[in-house]
């Protein structure tokens, strides 16, 4: 396991180590872990592929809400 040393304000520091109930750690590495996976998200998200499924799933669940829709207004 790798040590890092972060230099943060004050008032960061403390924010940072009340939300995660007095473990800052334990908080810094979720935090970095939630952004990787963000990163990682938004590069998926740029692939023409999943963007084209994403749209397709998208038309079929509009279309499913629409015939729902029209069914309850007979």
């Amino acid at each position: 396991m790798a040590k890092i040393s972060l230099r943060l304000d004050d008032e960061l520091a403390a924010k940072a180590k009340e939300a995660g109930h007095g473990n800052l750690s334990a908080y810094v590495t979720r935090a970095l872990r939630h952004e990787l996976l963000r990163e990682e998200l938004a590069e998926m998200r740029a692939d023409p592929r999943l963007a084209a499924v994403e749209s397709e799933i998208a038309d079929e669940h509009d279309a499913a809400v629409d015939a729902y829709l029209s069914e309850l207004g007979r």
